[in-house]
């Protein structure tokens, strides 16, 4: 059977007294990130977005991290 899915590129069900309990299948071809743009996942990032988000991080005021979760945890109830 291996040989089988190997030389044809099929996946075959595997059957344990007519019912299904594995798939022995081709492995995928392309990396992950392929697979997920292919399913619509993820998309391309746009060109200069970065610059963007950080020019507008600048623009924010300093505030330490122990008041930003004090006033989290304040504000929460």
């Amino acid at each position: 059977m291996v040989r089988r899915v190997a030389a044809s590129g099929v996946a075959e069900e595997i059957t344990d007294r007519g019912r299904v309990v594995g798939l022995l299948a081709p492995p995928l071809v392309g990396g992950g990130l392929d697979r997920l743009r292919e399913a619509g996942a993820i998309r391309p990032a746009q060109p200069g977005g970065l610059a963007e988000v950080l020019a507008e991080l600048a623009d924010l005021p300093a505030i330490g991290l122990t008041r930003a979760l004090e006033e989290q945890r304040d504000t929460e109830w």
